[in-house]
């Protein structure tokens, strides 16, 4: 990825090589990443495509520049001086709008990791990099490839099963983890321990850890897709999580702009209207 300027704009330009694209038979993940880019524009929870073209020898993607760098330039930054409650519920809050903004859409992220969460200059976070993304999979349309970061894969693509959008809100339970912690619950040195971690072994919580965080995280990284939190109960009715219980108002209104680097949206909402049978 490089970053380039046309008159006073700069934009971040992502390049690929057509050869090594076609060698690794990976075609088809790039073309369903402009498709996903595409169905995003104009959502601000997604970083934003303006234009894609080609030449003989490499395609390009001309997106938007994150200025202030990825959650997990922010973790190494901030570590280990722990993150303040509103910073945390600030960053999830938005990752979720983002998440369902492409569940709605019928495409499963597979990839939600620090580094692909891109922060801006206003403070505000969008999801970016759709390379493992893939469209038209929902409860009657699931999938069975495994893919991923080691971390961060839910519990039953490991188990080798098929599975849905579900897998993403395992992944947003990690990243909670990781933001309240500094580090991941399964960790491991070799993605082999890591696996029978996420199969096998229980989660160990830092006494430190604040009831509300626990209980977010429990609920996203339920080993059974069909009682994970996500897919059955209203994020905002975790106690105190979002501390108005209105998700809408507290991502969006004053709540949340409380956090000290960040800029009020105006008359932004969260692209997907939330309700109790929603999730």
């Amino acid at each position: 990825v490089y970053l380039t300027k046309h008159g006073e704009s700069y934009y971040a330009m992502k390049t690929l090589r057509k050869n090594l694209v076609l060698e690794g038979q990976n075609l088809e993940y790039v073309k369903s990443e402009r498709d996903i880019l595409i169905q995003s524009r104009s959502n601000p929870f997604i970083v934003q495509l303006f234009y894609a073209f080609q030449n003989v020898e490499r395609l390009f993607f001309l997106m938007e520049v994150a200025r202030a760098g990825t959650l997990f330039n922010l973790l190494e930054y901030q570590a280990p001086k722990p993150f303040k409650q509103d910073q945390i519920v600030f960053h999830s809050g938005e990752i979720i709008c983002g998440l369902m903004f492409l569940h709605s859409k019928h495409i499963v992220y597979r990839d939600l990791k620090p580094e692909n969460v891109f922060i801006f200059e206003d403070g505000h976070v969008k999801l970016g990099d759709f390379g493992l993304a893939k469209e038209n999979v929902d409860k009657n349309h699931k999938t069975k490839t495994m893919c991923g970061t080691a971390e961060y894969i839910a519990y039953e693509i490991y188990h080798r099963d098929s599975y849905d959008e579900n897998v993403d809100w395992w992944s947003l339970g990690i990243l909670i983890f990781e933001l309240s912690t500094f580090k991941t619950p399964y960790y491991a040195n070799n993605s082999t321990d890591i696996t029978q971690n996420v199969l096998l072994n229980q989660i160990n919580y830092p006494e430190t850890m604040i009831k509300q965080n626990k209980q977010i995280i429990s609920g996203l990284l339920e080993r059974d897709p069909k009682q994970r939190l996500g897919n059955i109960i209203l994020l905002a009715r975790i106690p105190n999580y979002f501390p108005t219980g209105n998700f809408q108002y507290s991502l969006l209104a004053g709540y949340l702009s409380r956090v000290y680097y960040v800029k009020k949206m105006e008359n932004v909402e969260c692209p997907i209207a939330l309700d109790k049978h929603l999730l």
